[in-house]
């Protein structure tokens, strides 16, 4: 009898632990495209493209070797926000936003492109994510949408970080 509380004692703390590892690893293994897959029905801060000069846009990703044209030219740009953070951002105050926020950045080759060489994404995760930086996610997807970059990526840290003021985020590029 004592054995066989054992035994169900053992497969009730392991279940348990399966439970709880599967949860923890499903959360951080999600589809990054996922949450932005129709970004473009989102609010649009930007009603036309906006310049983006070219050494600003070589920040945003590394020249592509196969790219026929000049990878330092200037390049436009449109963003868009989710609801979640779509008060915040549209505040006139600086504010933190709120776990859940997702901005999209269209990276364009011409103002009139209607289909992005490059998207960057920010994420506001919870608390402890990344705090030094404002809890920021940052993605890269490529032309084809695939996911080339994400997590606490340098080169968008080192741009973000002037904008601490503002949770880290750009607002200089639409009228509120």
């Amino acid at each position: 009898m004592e054995q066989l509380k054992t035994r169900t004692l053992f497969f009730t703390i392991f279940s348990l632990f399966f439970a709880l590892f599967s949860f923890v690893f499903s959360a951080t293994t999600e589809d990054p495209s996922a949450k932005i897959a129709n970004y473009t029905k989102w609010r649009k801060l930007t009603p036309n493209a906006v310049l983006m000069p070219s050494n600003v846009a070589a920040l945003c990703a590394a020249p592509n070797p196969n790219q026929p044209e000049d990878p330092h030219k200037d390049k436009f740009f449109n963003v868009y926000i989710n609801s979640i953070g779509e008060k915040t951002m549209l505040g006139h105050n600086p504010a933190k936003f709120p776990v859940g926020t997702v901005i999209v950045k269209e990276k364009l080759p011409s103002k009139n492109s209607s289909t992005p060489e490059l998207l960057t994404v920010m994420i506001k995760r919870e608390t402890g994510y990344n705090s030094e930086h404002g809890d920021w996610q940052y993605l890269v997807f490529d032309s084809t949408g695939t996911n080339t970059a994400s997590g606490k990526l340098d080169n968008c840290i080192k741009c973000h970080d002037s904008q601490k003021n503002q949770d880290f985020v750009y607002k200089n590029y639409f009228q509120k």
